[in-house]
């Protein structure tokens, strides 16, 4: 029996994969401005959540397919495929999705319903568990439509076979971080246990392996996909979170710079990330898991699917679909103690770039010290702006010892040489992940505004920026190293630039962003949402750090802030617009008399 499911966004996507001339998993296919729910089923960022996997001549059935985003990058790989899914307009979706593949087929049925006589190597079920007590009859015991699903999976499983599972975490980082339940939209839905209604759920990282062990999958290789696994950009093996804790953070912070979604706006989940990371409970707050359960710890299936750890050693994968040229790069042990850099293509680099060509080292020795990224993140957060300035001049202070020419020209390796990319050493800097090279020497002022350009992350953290613009910047730091400043000439370059290197981005929409970066007024980040005047008060009084204040202007501001709570309740009563201006006002009092 069908499932009726929908999101809204199935026609939009049907008419998009039914007038696409390709529809393979590197294809970009979401129209731009699309709704997050027709990229979510577009983007080939879906496919990423499996592509380090090896399916290569396994047979694959699939529970809970949709319209196919991650399907297709198994389907193209694997030696038979079967998609179930529960929605009619979805599954034709699927359809059009696997139109050229003919060993891949689709089903239409709720899961639970499925019947075949096939077994397979491989049985996924990706963004499905959650829905099981929706659509899963079973009896009253807490986790039984959870179990119900995961043994009927096994069901079909060939000896030796694996469930592969994609989840959201209930206890995901950003979720503690105030982000909405993905599912019921209400932010702590999740970790608070759902207390509102009858909805999706997801589980802990502890009672989901809870779940896997009790239907009979003891042996469990996890994997956490970030910022999620709906549009991953980094898959971690939980080996590298153990070996490397600091590393992994470093990967986890870089995919939720680049995610899709504005981060919450209490805290800047990168240092969170790098706490965590610190105190070993980075794989409990990750935000989605992805877990691969065998019933034994040996067997060809489990060899074959996950050659690449095994085999060759890797451990962490970080992909970069919008590029020009389409890339993996891969994080393998070295036998040593340390882990080497593999980047490759996944599509044909193109020909025709203007400023620059695709050059990076097919495999080097990855840094794991922290970045100066990381660093920068820091000091921006907690508005310490000398040392975050001292370290950007620091930095293009070694830049120009090292490709400054004696014309004032930077070399064409230093193109790719930002912050972003280095960790300190010694002797200044290391730098890793170096791709692009100029075709010809680029102006010093270029290489100023690519350093203030690839640290946005960072910038944005300031509580409140110690510069108007950033062009500001831009400015303070071309006169101190006595570099004709040409910011129009650098916006125009950039534009080349990113215009060469991307697939999906038009010349005016990357310099309406570029223009704004610099030229629109900076605002603080916002995630110092505690009222610093309240954390000084309390801790004069608690004989605490914070400058003490006379006594009776603490009073006072005492006083102002019950008065202020006071009007306020009352106003809610008799007129309700005349809250906020009146609160408003004694807040006004309250802050002056904090700074005072």
């Amino acid at each position: 029996m069908p499932v009726a499911y929908r999101d809204g966004a199935e026609d939009s996507v049907l008419s998009v994969l039914r007038t696409s001339p390709q529809v393979g998993s590197l294809c970009l296919l979401s129209p731009d401005g699309a709704p997050w729910e027709v990229q979510y089923h577009l983007r080939p960022e879906r496919g990423n959540l499996l592509r380090p996997f090896d399916f290569e001549g396994l047979s694959v059935l699939e529970f809970g397919a949709g319209m196919g985003g991650a399907s297709r990058c198994v389907a193209e790989r694997c030696a038979a495929y079967v998609g179930v899914e529960g929605s009619a307009l979805r599954a034709e979706g699927l359809r059009e999705r696997l139109r050229d593949l003919p060993h891949a087929r689709v089903e239409v049925c709720n899961l639970i319903d499925f019947r075949s006589d096939q077994r397979f190597d491989v049985v996924l079920i990706v963004g499905v568990l959650e829905y099981a007590g929706l659509y899963v009859s079973a009896d009253d015991r807490p986790f039984a439509p959870y179990q119900a699903v995961l043994r009927h999976a096994m069901g079909f499983l060939a000896p030796g076979g694996s469930v592969v599972l994609a989840i959201e975490n209930r206890n995901g980082l950003k979720y503690w971080a105030g982000a909405p339940e993905d599912h019921t939209s209400r932010p702590y839905d999740g970790i608070l246990g759902y207390p509102f209604r009858e909805c999706p759920r997801t589980f802990s990282r502890k009672t989901l392996l809870s779940l896997l062990r009790s239907v009979g999958l003891t042996e469990v290789d996890e994997f956490y996909p970030w910022p999620d696994y709906k549009l991953p950009s980094v898959v971690v093996s939980r080996r590298l979170a153990q070996s490397y804790p600091f590393f992994s953070a470093e990967l986890a912070a870089d995919a939720h710079a680049r995610a899709m979604h504005p981060p919450p706006q209490n805290f800047p989940l990168s240092l969170a990330a790098m706490e965590l990371a610190r105190s070993g409970l980075l794989e409990e707050f990750a935000n989605s898991f992805l877990f691969v359960g065998f019933q034994r710890l040996e067997g060809p299936i489990r060899s074959r699917l996950l050659r690449r750890m095994f085999q060759d050693r890797e451990v962490a994968w970080h992909y970069s679909l919008n590029r020009r040229v389409p890339s993996e790069t891969a994080f393998a042990e070295d036998g040593a103690g340390g882990l080497v850099v593999r980047k490759r293509a996944l599509a044909t680099v193109g020909e025709g770039f203007s400023l620059a060509k695709w050059k990076p080292k097919a495999e080097f020795p990855a840094k794991l010290e922290q970045s100066v990224f990381q660093q920068l993140r820091a000091f921006a957060f907690a508005g310490r702006d000398a040392e975050f300035l001292a370290t950007i001049a620091s930095f293009l202070e070694w830049g120009f010892a090292r490709w400054r020419s004696p014309d004032g020209c930077m070399l064409p390796e230093a193109l790719d040489a930002n912050p972003t990319n280095a960790v300190p050493s010694a002797g200044g800097f290391e730098l890793f992940d170096i791709e692009w090279e100029a075709l010809e020497p680029f102006p010093a002022s270029w290489f100023v505004f690519r350093c203030l350009f690839t640290i946005e992350d960072a910038l944005a953290m300031f509580p409140k920026p110690p510069w108007h613009t950033l062009e500001d910047l831009y400015r303070q730091l071309c006169e101190r190293f006595g570099i004709e400043e040409d910011l129009e000439g650098d916006i125009r370059r950039e534009t080349a630039f990113q215009r060469d290197t991307h697939r999906h981005l038009t010349a005016d929409a990357i310099r309406d962003q570029l223009e704004a970066r610099f030229r629109e007024p900076r605002a603080g980040s916002g995630y110092q949402r505690d009222s610093l005047a309240d954390w000084q008060m309390r801790a004069a009084f608690a004989g605490g750090d914070a400058p003490i204040r006379p006594i009776a202007r603490l009073l006072a501001l005492a006083v102002v802030r019950r008065l202020r709570r006071v009007v306020a309740r009352v106003a809610c009563r008799f007129r309700p617009t005349s809250t906020v201006s009146i609160a408003g006002l004694f807040g006004m009092l309250g802050r002056w008399l904090a700074r005072s």
